[in-house]
């Protein structure tokens, strides 16, 4: 009995941990997802990684010399490591549901940290919050009626974000 207990205490926080980690929200899934249906046909892809990133940040620090907004937009890009764009709009019907029904499965497993709608458009913003750090993971721009899904691969602090929302 008492081997059973001990076993019981070892594999239940394991568990319990295993499954919290496949119900986040994750690069991979999300690139998982991507990578499946690039190949459809009215599917287009960009993905910008580490260097191209780099080099828009470059630039934008070059713009930023004389104006203040373009400064506080680069420290917005700060922790961002790449950007993907995903657009299925010219998709087959069946493609678009079928894609739509994989992201919204996906996108459930991460927090919504703003929604906006204007009409019937809708657009959200989907990340995963560290609650002891304050940092936004991956975060996600998700249009479903416009088929369309910016994915921002990095980490920033919520309390920048917050700061830019309430100064606009």
């Amino acid at each position: 009995m008492k081997r059973f207990l001990l076993l019981l205490a070892i594999l239940v926080p394991i568990v319990s941990q295993a499954a919290s980690a496949t119900d986040k929200l994750t690069k991979s899934r999300i690139k998982a997802c991507i990578s499946d249906f690039s190949s459809c046909e009215g599917v287009e892809v960009v993905h910008l990684g580490r260097f191209a990133t780099g080099a828009i940040k470059g630039a934008a620090s070059v713009a930023a010399l004389g104006d203040s907004d373009v400064r506080e937009a680069l420290g917005l890009m700060k922790g961002i490591k790449s950007i993907s764009i995903f657009d299925y709009g010219s998709c087959s019907e069946a493609d678009k549901e079928a894609i739509a029904a994989r992201l919204d499965g996906i996108l459930t497993h991460g927090e919504v940290l703003m929604e906006a709608k204007d009409g019937d458009d809708k657009v959200k913003i989907i990340g995963v919050i560290d609650d002891k750090s304050g940092v936004i993971h991956d975060y996600v721009l998700y249009a479903p009626n416009d088929c369309a899904l910016i994915c921002i691969f990095g980490n920033k602090q919520n309390e920048k974000l917050v700061h830019i929302v309430d100064n606009d």
